[in-house]
């Protein structure tokens, strides 16, 4: 019925449990109370710190990259399975040593997709020597970006010259000087932003009203 120096009994802390896991620490805290348990937001939190980590299978695709413990000062690598879209791991750090030794200590992986760090790339050789290197999809589109910026610069006559020939009508109208508003438009603008902003108010202060009431007519 209950562990040892338990203070709730264990089917009572099973449905402690599964409303921590839905909602998480405050919501659960907030349901709880209105079901008469009583428990409070952090009781639910050391309830789910409790739970043991589901175990996670060797992924096939594996995801390597870096975040911010503290953000320029320190940095841990998460790993992430690509086939299953879920986190399976967080690093200490972001240096090669670590990652190689997460990598042979499960080994199966076939697929790692990293960012352009040689760390991580020593890494996954260190780990996974048979493994394929790709690049994940936001530094394969930087590297064509600035593939292309390195190639089309000092071509900026040509590439005119180009879009002349081809839409004549769009590079005629661009060169046209832009006109200014003139005062009467200004002061047109100042007043539609003047009345949006007014009915704003009023829907904010109406709905505020009709949450003052409700929550009077309940208590």
């Amino acid at each position: 019925m209950t562990a040892p120096y338990a203070r709730r009994t264990a089917r009572y802390t099973k449905k402690l449990k599964a409303i921590g896991i839905a909602l998480g620490g405050s919501a659960a805290a907030r349901l709880g109370h209105q079901l008469g348990y009583g428990c409070s937001r952090d009781s639910f939190l050391r309830l789910l710190a409790s739970l043991p980590l589901p175990e996670a299978p060797v992924p096939k695709v594996l995801g390597v990259d870096d975040f911010a413990f503290r953000k320029g000062q320190v940095y841990g690598t998460i790993l992430v399975d690509l086939e299953r879209r879920g986190p399976i791991a967080l690093l200490p750090d972001r240096s090669a040593r670590t990652l190689a030794a997460w990598l042979k200590a499960h080994p199966g992986v076939e697929t790692l997709s990293r960012a352009r760090s040689t760390a991580y790339k020593s890494g996954m050789s260190a780990g996974t020597p048979n493994a394929i290197q790709v690049a994940d999809r936001f530094h394969l589109l930087k590297n064509l970006e600035e593939a292309l910026e390195k190639t089309f610069k000092g071509k900026i006559s040509a590439l005119k010259e180009v879009e002349q020939s081809i839409y004549p009508s769009t590079s005629e109208t661009t060169t046209q000087p832009s006109k200014t508003p003139t005062q009467q438009q200004r002061q047109e603008q100042q007043a539609r932003k003047r009345s949006q902003r007014l009915l704003n108010y009023e829907q904010a202060s109406f709905c505020t009203y009709c949450w003052t009431t409700a929550t009077i007519w309940r208590h």
